[in-house]
């Protein structure tokens, strides 16, 4: 098992905020147009290396969202599935929901393989254990899946699929707070 580690952005890690100029996790929608942010030139860095050979992407997340521990999934295909139907039976509390990403924004979704790992809520810039070890053991538990070459679905998965997208909290003018 060939692994490579990234730090998506090494930029806005030293600025200890979400991103730059722009969210990464959105910038790779725009990978055929002239865009000139740090985000949008990371994001055709890591797509290079994506695209060297057919890979698993995990992407790693924290989020300030009381989401618990949470994989989400754009393509549902047999490896993907098979990882999720895994988690949901070991990790009994870890969620996964399906979202659709036709528009290929996300790290993840750049390869056909691939989930993102949301875990919290943890506040920026804060290291948390119960957050920390939350994603040691997703990320073991796939690992351990990937190892065992033997990926099958096994049983019902449960799968909570995204509608829309809800700002909250907004102001009176609707702006997210």
């Amino acid at each position: 098992l060939k692994l490579e580690f990234i730090l998506a952005n090494p930029e806005a890690h030293k600025l200890n905020t979400r991103f730059k100029d722009e969210d990464l996790n959105r910038a790779f929608q725009y990978l055929n147009e002239e865009r000139t942010s740090y985000e949008h030139k990371r994001a055709h860095e890591i797509k290079k290396i994506i695209q060297k050979e057919k890979c698993l992407v995990l992407d790693l997340h924290t989020t300030t969202s009381n989401m618990g521990s949470t994989v989400i999934v754009s393509h549902y295909n047999s490896l993907n599935l098979s990882l999720c139907s895994t988690l949901s039976r070991e990790i009994s509390s870890c969620r996964i929901i399906g979202a659709a990403d036709p528009h290929l924004k996300y790290l993840a979704s750049q390869s056909e393989f691939g989930l993102i790992v949301e875990v919290g809520p943890v506040a920026n810039g804060v290291v948390s254990a119960a957050p920390l070890e939350n994603s040691l053991a997703i990320v073991e538990c796939i690992l351990k899946e990937v190892m065992n070459e033997n990926l099958a679905l096994h049983g019902s998965l449960e799968i909570y699929e995204e509608v829309q997208d809800v700002a909250y909290p907004t102001d009176e003018k609707n702006q997210i707070t």
